[in-house]
């Protein structure tokens, strides 16, 4: 590690381990802390990370466990089964949050390591002893306990950004010294710089997409901290060529690409609630939305979701989308035009632009997310310490200037410390982030689902349920819960004293739920207006993918256990086809309805129907082996075994590999194939 000369290397590697230190104190009530949300997805319901050793076959199945990105994000996925491997499974969450605190630390190492480049880089002509020596240390330790930070190290499935960050880090700390070497005239320059930049670009990609930034934040330490003016006619012509290989011909390729695939972007705001237009124009606020979070961390503004965001329609609406898309215009122009004078400010601004310019900008994700800011937070804070440190220097005498810095970053520490307390149970962080974001759908609806599931209070989560439909108008979703809530939950004593006179009368019943008596079972019956606006949305509003699992969990309701639901059958045959009949439904979401709808009608005993619907749903889904073993299964139902083994043989060769769950789910068809074969052989 190269320091600038006026720091001693014992005294940099005694602050660089005091805040990997404080970084494991103050994240340490979290790291037994439960799995949460997508992790479940990911983790403790993916059977391929269930490492029970580490044979070559049992670590690439593994490693192409994950789904979650186009190139499958297989080292997050490969890390996640060797952490279950040496946990045993998945009810130790511990060795999976620690694997996260060590990549942040390592990460915690490389970003002292880089702003002590840039800042010796930018003071080798203007020295300045007190802020070269405590401008690394300040930055790392300000951008390691930054309670922004937190979900990509708590939130295990957050790995993901945690490691392609560290790949970027480390391939624009090659990239600086192969271009101080391209500087100084000296051998193997392009070597190193080509090196780092693609040797992080290709090793971050096996992490997450947002790799692909690597070679512009390249161009940004270029743009500030080196003067292309000042090269040699050689080197600028070398210069011109090596970006436009790196950076401008993988641009244009791109905009190509997507010119002639404009589905390809487009298609996923058929599942979104705002257009491509309104959330350009959403983004512009909530990247300053993150500068505030960065610059004032108070608790109560952090959540997992954020989702309670107003969506811009016009630039009027809300009145403050135009000042947020101005202010963003000319903080950037000021960027471009003073990074000679103030090049941490240029810096600062740059990289927190450019490196959200893929999740913050026209790709159709969701509005705004926390771990977005793993790595473009640097840029800010990187500023606001430079900042801190010249108006100290002015203001302050050095005992008190680091008493006041130190100050500000142990409370930036603390405000980590509480929310990593927060991060210690699942029932602490739903709770929190309901008392914090109370406007939001998606917290009102994990608060219903603790109330349904963990606390035994279905009456409490169906005013949850109904909340989070008022705050969201186009989802039926949680209408969808309303009813199978309702459907499961029993009224003690009402068939014995009600005796056909007047209606029996709940205590604190909501008023859009009534009492239901069929035969020897009563529970509880939505309106008839909670029903007419399922329907409205299934038939108008935009179906999302969290509905075909709700349509999922109301089929289970009907068809398994006590059939708590199995009134409701052609209710939620009809919700299916309602959802099918949408035209804003694509063949995904379509190939998960009629999967639903044909288990719907399988385990009520209509096999002819079930048998059209598997097969429409394999028709949506062709790539999908499980909707191909499917249709076996209803043919097995139908005796026709011929059909159900030739069903499974395609299946086996048009998909290849297949992953545990599907190879267990063959095994299990076939074995009963053969006691179907064997039983009319003996008859």
């Amino acid at each position: 590690m190269r320091l600038p000369h006026s720091i001693a290397k014992s005294k940099a590697v005694a602050a660089l381990l005091l805040i990997l230190l404080a970084t494991t104190v103050v994240y340490s009530p979290g790291l037994r802390g439960p799995f949460v949300f997508d992790d479940q997805p990911n983790i403790s319901l993916n059977a391929d990370i269930a490492l029970t050793d580490l044979k070559p076959g049992s670590l690439l199945r593994a490693a192409l466990s994950n789904d979650s990105g186009p190139l499958k994000r297989v080292l997050p996925a490969l890390t996640f089964g060797l952490n279950y491997y040496i946990a045993g499974g998945v009810n130790n969450t511990f060795p999976y949050k620690v694997s996260n605190l060590l990549i942040h630390l390592i990460n915690i190492c490389l970003v002292y390591w880089l702003s002590s480049l840039l800042i010796g880089r930018w003071y080798r002509n203007h020295p300045s002893d007190r802020i070269q020596a405590w401008f690394p240390a300040l930055t790392a330790a300000a951008w390691a306990l930054h309670p922004l930070q937190l979900t990509s190290v708590l939130y295990v499935v957050q790995r993901m950004t945690s490691l392609s960050a560290l790949f970027v880090l480390a391939g624009l700390i090659a990239f600086y010294y192969g271009r101080l070497r391209l500087h100084e005239g000296r051998p193997y320059a392009y070597s190193l710089m080509t090196g780092g930049v693609l040797g992080g670009l290709l090793l971050g990609l096996t992490s997450k997409e947002n790799a692909l930034l690597l070679p512009l934040l390249a161009a940004v330490v270029e743009f500030v901290f080196f003067d292309y003016a000042r090269e040699t006619a050689v080197s600028r012509r070398r210069l011109r060529l090596y970006y436009g290989l790196i950076l401008v011909l993988p641009i244009l390729t791109a905009l190509v690409w997507i010119s002639l695939q404009p589905e390809a972007v487009l298609g996923i705001y058929r599942w979104r609630d705002f257009t491509l237009a309104q959330r350009l124009l959403t983004e512009a606020r909530v990247l300053w939305f993150y500068v505030g979070l960065i610059f004032f961390p108070h608790v109560d503004a952090f959540g997992i979701y954020h989702d309670d965001i107003v969506i811009s329609t016009g630039l009027l609406t809300p009145w403050t989308t135009l000042p947020a898309v101005v202010g963003l215009i000319a903080i950037g122009v000021a960027a471009l035009a003073y990074r000679r004078r103030y090049p941490m400010l240029s810096f600062a601004v740059l990289w927190f632009l450019v490196a959200h310019s893929m999740e913050s900008s026209f790709i159709g994700l969701e509005i705004a997310h926390e771990h977005r800011n793993y790595l473009p937070s640097l840029g800010i804070i990187m500023g606001g310490i430079y900042g801190l440190l010249l108006l100290a220097q002015r203001l302050a005498r050095p005992p008190i200037e680091v008493a006041l810095l130190s100050v500000c970053v142990g409370a930036i520490g603390f405000v980590t410390y509480s929310r990593a307390h927060t991060w210690s149970s699942e029932e602490n962080i739903i709770e929190t982030q309901v008392q914090n974001h109370p406007q939001s759908p998606r917290s009102q609806y994990m608060l219903a689902e603790l109330y349904a599931q963990r606390k035994g209070d279905p009456i409490a989560a169906m005013r949850h349920y109904r909340r989070t439909a008022e705050l969201d108008p186009t989802d039926a979703d949680a209408l969808i819960k309303l009813v199978i809530t309702a459907s499961n939950t029993t009224i003690n004593g009402v068939a014995a004293n009600a005796d056909g006179g007047a209606d029996f009368v709940v205590p604190g019943l909501p008023e859009f739920v009534s009492i239901n008596r069929l035969r020897k079972r009563t529970s509880l019956k939505v309106s008839d207006t909670i029903v007419r606006e399922i329907e409205r949305r299934l038939r108008e509003e935009v179906v999302h993918p969290f509905t075909s699992f709700s349509l999922g969990r109301l089929t289970s309701c009907v068809v398994e256990g006590e059939k708590a639901c199995a009134h409701l059958f052609e209710q939620a045959a009809r919700w299916y086809q309602l959802a099918l009949d949408n035209p804003t439904s694509n063949d995904l979401a379509r190939s998960y309805l009629a999967s639903g709808l044909a288990r719907l009608y399988l385990e009520h005993g209509d096999y002819i129907k079930a048998l059209g619907a598997a097969k429409q749903s394999r028709q949506y889904d062709p790539s999908n082996p499980e909707l191909w073993l499917e249709e076996a299964e209803v043919y097995l139902r139908l005796n026709d075994v011929e059909q159900a083994a030739s069903v499974i043989e395609r299946t086996r060769q048009r998909h290849t590999p297949l992953d545990a769950t599907t190879r267990k789910k063959i095994q299990d068809l076939l074995a009963r194939i053969d006691g179907k074969r064997k039983t009319k052989g003996t008859q």
